[in-house]
């Protein structure tokens, strides 16, 4: 079914067959009052109101029998996937930053096995939805999330998550760059501020396409 959205630079045409719902770090560290990040003091309650729609847009999919995929931020106990320890990586982490100075958040944070790790339980996979683990902000880097998409036929890529600016807009420049149309969801993106939501808006306008979940939802309930 080919369905047209109001979106910003302008209308997009998309089959739903070929569409994909990526959702992006949504997990317990990241939007829980008892998660590492709100524990080190970002504001994450407002980060909760993009549960309904992310759960609006997956049901709405998986009903047409299009599986969901979950980006989870993943680190082993000792921090490998950070790779040469001469890397920025180490000193811009912030859950190896977490990990030194409060390790009693460490069941708290995106260390693997660990409650933080976890995708929140409000918007839980379905049992055939699909989870990849990432390292870097980009869900792209490192990963075998382009096989996995690949494998599911994809060509629009329906992003929503955690964090807007961060690894939310890192991953749809790179859906861009390998040749997946994004589809940037605003209100099914959590942002710490007004304006570092509307220059998000700015930057994803440039590598893909900028709408809202019930404008998608409308489209393809016809």
């Amino acid at each position: 079914m080919q369905v047209t959205i109001a979106a910003e630079p302008g209308p997009l045409r998309f089959e739903t067959e070929r569409s994909t719902v990526l959702v992006v770090d949504v997990q317990n560290a990241t939007t829980s009052s008892q998660g590492s990040w709100s524990l080190s003091g970002l504001h994450v309650s407002g980060f909760r109101k993009i549960f309904d729609p992310i759960n609006s847009l997956t049901s709405a999919f998986r009903r047409m029998g299009r599986r969901s995929v979950y980006l989870v931020h993943l680190y082993s106990p000792d921090f490998r996937e950070l790779g040469d320890p001469d890397s920025v990586l180490w000193v811009r982490s912030r859950a190896y930053r977490d990990w030194l100075e409060h390790p009693e958040w460490n069941d708290r944070s995106v260390i693997r096995g660990t409650w933080g790790a976890q995708v929140a339980e409000e918007v839980k996979p379905a049992a055939d939805d699909i989870i990849v683990e990432k390292s870097r902000y980009s869900g792209f880097w490192g990963t075998s999330l382009d096989t996995v998409l690949r494998r599911e036929r994809t060509r629009y890529l329906i992003v929503v998550g955690v964090m807007a600016n961060i690894c939310v807009e890192a991953t749809v420049r790179d859906a861009f760059y390998y040749g997946y149309y994004p589809i940037y969801v605003t209100d099914a993106v959590a942002t710490p501020s007004v304006a570092i939501g509307d220059a998000t808006i700015n930057n994803a306008r440039s590598y893909g396409w900028v709408t809202d979940s019930a404008e998608i939802l409308r489209a393809i309930a016809g």
